[in-house]
């Protein structure tokens, strides 16, 4: 069952990451319905995808399929001024991790290891889970600057008497002295507010 559960997870997010590499920053639309029925678009066809692909059992497949658009529920509700393939390719990827861990922990705790084998698959397990979720942290930031419709923070008004700190590093070395100072007069001259 688990292992019908991240397959029809892992078609799930094959076809998310297609749609975000083709849409993904040209979709400017943010609408929690749209996202939420793409999910469940998106759930339903990966679930028959992999029904076909793997002859899987039914009932494990429609379970695939209401876990996708749990989380997909979850992510529209949490991320609203993200797109919709935005929306589901982050439920994509938190179902898949979540299916996978929790196939990858009935294997090593159920599968019938020896005890040094449930020990080193537990230490696998750690670090599996642990690259999961670092990689979930760069899918969110990457969704986050690709899928975003809008920015909540407003933008900065113009202040045209904001004058910037300015530093200015001269690379000395053995220099002439006269040089070193005509360079130094010349950039005190020098003038941020006046255009060059």
């Amino acid at each position: 069952m688990l292992l019908t559960l991240f397959l029809t997870c892992f078609v799930s997010l094959a076809a998310a990451t297609v749609l975000l590499l083709a849409f993904g920053d040209r979709l400017r639309v943010a609408n929690r319905f749209l996202g939420l029925a793409v999910g469940v678009v998106l759930a339903v066809g990966a679930g028959e995808a992999a029904a076909r692909l793997w002859r899987l059992d039914p009932m494990p497949v429609l379970a695939a399929e209401a876990l996708l658009v749990v989380v997909a529920a979850v992510v529209v509700a949490a991320r609203p001024l993200w797109n919709p393939v935005g929306q589901v390719f982050l439920a994509s990827f938190a179902a898949a991790a979540l299916a996978y861990l929790a196939f990858a922990a009935d294997v090593t705790f159920a599968g019938g290891l020896s005890p040094a084998g449930v020990a080193a698959s537990a230490l696998l397990l750690v670090l599996e889970a642990s690259a999961l979720l670092l990689s979930g942290s760069f899918a969110f930031e990457s969704c986050d600057v690709l899928c975003r419709v809008r920015w909540a923070r407003p933008q900065p008004r113009f202040d045209p008497d904001y004058r910037p700190k300015v530093s200015l590093h001269v690379p000395a070395y053995n220099e002439p002295p006269d040089m070193l100072i005509e360079t130094i007069r010349s950039l005190d001259r020098l003038d941020c507010r006046r255009p060059v």
